[in-house]
């Protein structure tokens, strides 16, 4: 009786503190977004200062920024200080990707032939991985990354910190690549407007991938700009930089659908898979030119929502601890909600 008696106590404080411990998270994220948008405002607006890439993880909940200068900016959202800054590279850090524990950063540029890994937290050089020049995805084995070099892409080994010989081609320039570490499935897309899913497997110790399916859904220079999956893999959703977003089945590439969006010419996608939401940032014109504005869209009902901004070429990713998505760019910053589904 007495156990159950401390059991129900505890329950009863933890829920007397929840309202309390949920305010205080809302104004310690009130606060980090107050200090982005303070430390952005600060910069020159010069070239450098421009941002290439966001990336967050929720795991730890930590947003990456890099700079076309080459730097990047390690943010614990949870602590409003604590901007980590790296000089990581000497051309844009438009390529980066958390480790899924949020332990680690890969960085890279379109511009170099080797890419980075970081200690988040001290942002300390933990290896310089050559031969390395485009995007990064995960595989089931948690030591195992596809790691892409121009046009094909390898296996990386991230305790041994190797490259396996074997190049797996893809149809132009690699773009962006996604996986699901479920069923397997690793998605590769292009500047050719072309679109592969491979498989990864395991056979007596050797690894590989294994083409499963192949489409050019896009035109060539229509590049392939976002790439998804959605849980366990059964289904596959693309977007084009000319404005396209489609759903697709990854094993025989039968569109699912196909929706334009009101963007016309998109620079930045973000996914959150746990909401089946997708973000874009861009403009309402084909030439990419003036104020952005960013589009999210419902993937399980395609509706839409669109957030006009005065901040050209804004970069987007989702915030899920905020509800919202962050875009930003130069000294400008917006922090929008996510649109309730209804």
């Amino acid at each position: 009786m007495n156990n159950q008696h401390m059991q129900l106590n505890r329950w009863i404080t933890v829920l007397i503190l929840l309202p309390f411990i949920s305010g205080c998270a809302g104004i310690v994220h009130k606060r980090f977004v107050q200090n982005f948008s303070k430390d952005r405002q600060e910069t020159d607006g010069s070239f450098p200062s421009l941002i290439a890439s966001l990336k967050y993880n929720d795991k730890k909940q930590f947003l990456a920024v890099g700079l076309e200068s080459g730097q990047i900016e390690i943010w614990d959202i949870n602590k409003p200080h604590s901007k980590i800054e790296i000089k990581a590279h000497e051309y844009p850090a438009n390529m980066l990707s958390f480790t899924p524990d949020g332990h680690a950063l890969f960085s890279g540029s379109k511009f170099e032939q080797s890419a980075k890994l970081w200690n988040v937290k001290t942002g300390e050089l933990i290896q310089t991985i050559r031969k390395m020049k485009g995007p990064v995805s995960t595989t089931p084995d948690k030591n195992i990354y596809v790691v892409a070099n121009g046009d094909y892409v390898s296996l990386y080994n991230l305790s041994r910190g190797i490259i396996y010989p074997e190049k797996y081609a893809s149809g132009g320039l690699i773009t962006v690549i996604a996986s699901d570490d479920s069923s397997g499935l690793v998605a590769i897309g292009s500047e050719s407007g072309t679109i592969e899913v491979w498989k990864y497997t395991e056979n007596r110790g050797k690894k590989a991938l294994v083409k499963v399916s192949s489409a050019r859904p896009y035109s060539n220079g229509d590049w392939v700009v976002g790439l998804q999956f959605s849980p366990r893999g059964k289904s596959l959703y693309s977007i084009a930089r000319f404005g396209s977003f489609s759903e697709w089945d990854p094993s025989t590439f039968e569109e699912k659908k196909s929706v334009p969006t009101v963007l016309k010419h998109i620079y930045s996608t973000a996914f959150y898979r746990e909401k089946n939401i997708l973000a874009l940032a861009g403009t309402e014109e084909k030439p990419g030119l003036g104020s952005a504005s960013v589009e999210v869209i419902s993937l399980d009902t395609n509706e839409s929502t669109v957030y006009r901004l005065n901040i050209s070429l804004a970069m987007v990713e989702i915030l899920p601890p905020l509800s919202s998505f962050i875009a930003s760019q130069g000294k400008l910053t917006s922090v929008q909600k996510l649109p309730r589904k209804k």
